[in-house]
């Protein structure tokens, strides 16, 4: 009970990277490849190049160039600061509740470190200092729309486990087997509800592998929000979990009292939250970290576990709708 109420109270206290390291405004670089020209920002007009003061907001920016012979509309698109994707990826490990506090965060956006006005563009709609038409491997956004459908078959290629079986000490195994299949459902554009089924199990290679081997199945359900590439979800799970020793292929006679088998099982409730990035069309490789609180059964009890799995991820359309 004490872990459990360690895990909750730190998440608690710990507030978000985003709202920590984030201020709610910052200054951007703006310049044009004309001269002399100004920029027109938030009703304040700049001399240019100049340094100007902008608001993160999910909204987008709009500039207005004005130079002798043009006048200009720029928009800015607004994205995910880097301090939100990496540092809170990490953090999701120790607290997933600042997820859910950057998530209701503006401080979370920015406009690019610096924009450039290009009058020869002639789509001038920018995502930071490139244009949109500009963007190549990082910048296709894979769009979804509300109704589409995909089976996710997934290999959950490193798999590390924390587990307490009954009447033993805490079991820490890293191996590297698994299988998971489900489905997603766009509810929004951006955002879906996914479920799966799950068997992953700490198996190693010779001359790796020894006495010890935890198994799991789960089912899982979670709401996830896509952002471009990424896609970051939260939800519940239930979990079927196998400890196992057994030292009789190591060398050892099986009449000889030295040979030991031992598997205990466990069920337990617990939550799921799955990180991933889209390589391509199809593919993309994600992390999952599943916590488990409260475990089922006659042994029922408070007992903190988790999984956390790097996986290879594989999504085909079963209904996409015509625009998509």
């Amino acid at each position: 009970m004490q872990k459990l109420l360690t895990v909750v109270v730190c998440g608690l206290v710990m507030t978000s990277c985003a709202t920590i390291l984030n201020k709610k405004t910052y200054i951007m670089p703006v310049s044009s490849n004309i001269e002399p020209a100004k920029v027109k920002v938030y009703d304040q007009v700049y001399e240019l190049p100049a340094d100007v003061e902008v608001t993160r907001s999910n909204k987008d920016l709009n500039m207005i160039l004005i130079a002798d012979s043009v006048n200009i509309e720029y928009t800015i698109k607004p994205r995910l600061s880097a301090k939100f994707l990496y540092m809170n990826l990490v953090g999701e490990l120790a607290a997933p509740i600042n997820y859910v506090v950057d998530l209701t965060n503006h401080k979370r956006f920015y406009y690019g470190n610096k924009v450039f006005l290009n009058t020869a563009d002639t789509l001038r709609i920018y995502e930071g200092s490139m244009a949109i038409k500009q963007r190549r491997y990082f910048g296709k956004e894979f769009r979804k729309n509300k109704g589409d459908i995909f089976f996710r078959v997934s290999i959950p290629a490193l798999n590390s486990f924390v587990l307490k079986p009954s009447q033993e000490p805490i079991k820490d195994r890293t191996g590297i087997f698994g299988i998971s299949l489900g489905f997603d459902y766009y509810y929004k554009t951006n955002q879906y509800l996914s479920t799966s089924g799950t068997y992953v199990a700490s198996k190693t290679p010779p001359p790796f592998s020894d006495f010890e081997n935890i198994q799991s199945a789960y089912w899982s359900l979670s709401n996830n929000h896509k952002w471009n590439r990424w896609n970051l979800g939260y939800g519940v799970s239930y979990s079927h979990n196998m400890w196992k020793f057994d030292n009789s292929g190591y060398d050892i006679d099986v009449d000889s009292p030295d040979h030991i088998s031992i598997t205990k099982t466990s069920y337990a409730l617990g939550l799921v939250f799955p990180t991933s990035f889209q390589l391509n069309k199809f593919f993309s490789f994600g992390l999952i970290y599943r916590p488990s609180f409260y475990h089922l059964g006659s042994n029922q009890k408070v007992e903190y576990e988790h999984l956390i799995s790097l996986e290879a991820i594989l999504k085909l359309p079963i209904r996409q709708s015509k625009s998509s």
